[in-house]
């Protein structure tokens, strides 16, 4: 998973908020797939996100970012390229996500609540879906199965360290 989040973290650093941010999305897909891969894709990606993302953004009763809108957003977002998850049937509360970065005088908006659109600050949101994925991880970590399933996630790799080698076809 460290491949992962450290792209993420590489994105944000470098402003790739679209890059960072589908990336960010994907987390509960890669890691519920690793630990229950027998689980449909919605509810296991719903889980893991109660589980290890959802209580950041809970404040006493209030939920600013459930499940079901987290899931509307990713399959919005990396279906569609948008934001407005209203014909999403995973949708809960929301109707729309707006995503920002700091002003130039580091000035933030994150978890802003206006009607049914909720507003997040890119960075901040998938550093919170990073720190869920290394949560996740360590709780995982004496699981065998989701180990060895781990071993299966797509690595890229450098040309010297290919593991068969090539030629190009050559043409007469």
């Amino acid at each position: 998973m460290e491949r992962f989040i450290e792209a993420i973290e590489s994105a944000l650093e470098s402003k790739n908020w679209y890059a960072a941010l589908s990336l960010a999305l994907l987390l509960p897909d890669i890691c519920g797939k690793l630990q229950f891969p027998a689980q449909a894709t919605g509810p296991r990606y719903k889980a893991w996100f109660d589980k290890y993302v959802c209580p950041t953004y809970t404040i006493g009763s209030h939920v600013f970012l459930g499940s079901g809108d987290c899931y509307a957003l990713r399959c919005s977002f990396l279906h569609e390229g948008g934001d407005d998850i209203t014909a999403q049937r995973a949708r809960v509360a929301l109707d729309k996500f707006r995503f920002t970065v700091p002003d130039s005088q580091g000035n933030r908006r994150h978890c802003n609540h206006l009607d049914n659109v909720l507003e997040l600050e890119v960075g901040e949101f998938c550093r919170d879906m990073c720190k869920g994925a290394r949560v996740w991880e360590v709780d995982v970590a004496e699981d065998n199965d989701v180990q060895e399933r781990k071993s299966t996630l797509l690595s890229i790799q450098t040309v010297n360290t290919h593991p068969f080698s090539w030629e190009p076809p050559r043409f007469n």
